[in-house]
């Protein structure tokens, strides 16, 4: 497999194959369409971002990026939870990445967020691979009744859920769910979510989004684009006529992928993103029009109760040459050790 270096502009070029490729072998996966890959090249590529498309017996594409003088990777900004790395096959042959690497005039290329439950299993015969743990996922099978699925869960769970929906009802704060899925829809949906994180801590730390900064610009042309043929949906919970929480979501093929999420702090107490999650998969059990409603998170032991499936993401460092690669670990293992000892120092002090 050789690889051929373009400019990110060319995606465009590209895009009817790439699709393609994204519903015959990743059920449609909603970050590997083309519209979510299209609108992270516009808001997000720089002038050192390449495509790379692959010419030999298998057809393969990825988005990459220079990683330092010595690696490159996949182009993965702080949105991008799943490695931008698509192939008409089920297994790869890691060699190939490699030669990538070789492309890219590097001796390493990283795969970073790489799902091994869509992306094709990588063969490691004839090159030096290593896995280093990012996150375990988790996600939700939607199949059978909410009924079924919800008595399936931990009974503490349960209960917590309708402890606080009945607080809420106590308060005089009755909940309220609502699904917005039109543009014009959204687009508002999306405003009041960055109304929400405007006012938490978020903001405080500059990572919020607004309908007016860069994030917003990015999910309010990404939620567009999918609204467009009904697979963008904003999930809102309000107790009476205030919004407490919402849920920004695309979906395509048989995938729903929740991509950020945001609740008011001031109604913490009421767990207000618990309740919405409850009527959204109660929703997606109702009209059963996906299989698998996707978080990629760092899940914890207290969200992973509402999972029915979970599973590591890891990043997959391929080398080209054995040498560098026993190197490049003995580097990271010194340099781990000594901010263990630093860390274990500051500690005692």
């Amino acid at each position: 497999m050789n690889w051929t270096l373009h400019p990110w502009q060319a995606f465009e070029q590209f895009e009817d194959r790439w699709q393609a490729l994204c519903e015959q072998r990743y059920f449609g996966h909603p970050l590997l369409d083309v519209r979510w890959v299209r609108n992270v090249l516009k808001h997000f590529a720089d002038d050192t971002v390449k495509l790379a498309v692959a010419d030999g017996p298998i057809e393969a594409m990825a988005i990459v990026s220079p990683a330092g003088r010595l690696s490159s990777q996949t182009f993965t900004p702080s949105q991008i939870p799943m490695a931008m790395l698509i192939a008409d096959t089920d297994e790869l042959d890691a060699s190939s990445l490699a030669r990538l690497a070789a492309t890219c005039r590097t001796e390493l290329f990283a795969a970073l967020h790489f799902d091994d439950l869509y992306h094709p299993t990588l063969s490691t015969a004839s090159a030096e691979i290593e896995r280093v743990p990012y996150a375990t996922t988790m996600s939700m099978r939607i199949e059978g009744s909410f009924e079924a699925y919800w008595q399936a869960r931990a009974k503490n769970l349960r209960g917590n859920v309708r402890r606080y929906f009945r607080f809420a009802n106590e308060d005089d704060l009755p909940p309220h769910f609502a699904i917005l899925s039109s543009v014009d829809d959204v687009v508002r949906g999306l405003a009041r979510y960055g109304d929400i994180e405007s006012r938490g801590w978020k903001a405080a730390e500059g990572t919020n989004i607004h309908i007016d900064n860069e994030q917003g610009h990015f999910y309010r042309d990404v939620l567009s684009d999918f609204a467009a043929t009904g697979a963008a949906r904003v999930f809102e919970m309000s107790f009476g006529d205030m919004l407490v929480g919402s849920f920004l979501v695309i979906q395509s093929g048989t995938v729903a992928v929740l991509l950020k999420t945001t609740y008011d702090e001031e109604y913490k107490k009421y767990a207000p993103g618990r309740l919405l999650l409850h009527d959204v998969l109660k929703a997606y059990f109702e009209d059963q029009s996906i299989r698998d409603f996707e978080f990629y998170t760092k899940a914890n032991k207290v969200q992973l109760q509402w999972s029915t499936h979970s599973r590591p993401i890891d990043h997959v460092n391929v080398y080209r040459r054995r040498p560098v690669a026993h190197l490049h670990r003995a580097v990271r293992s010194v340099v781990e050790r000594v901010r263990s000892r630093r860390s274990g120092n500051s500690k005692v002090k």
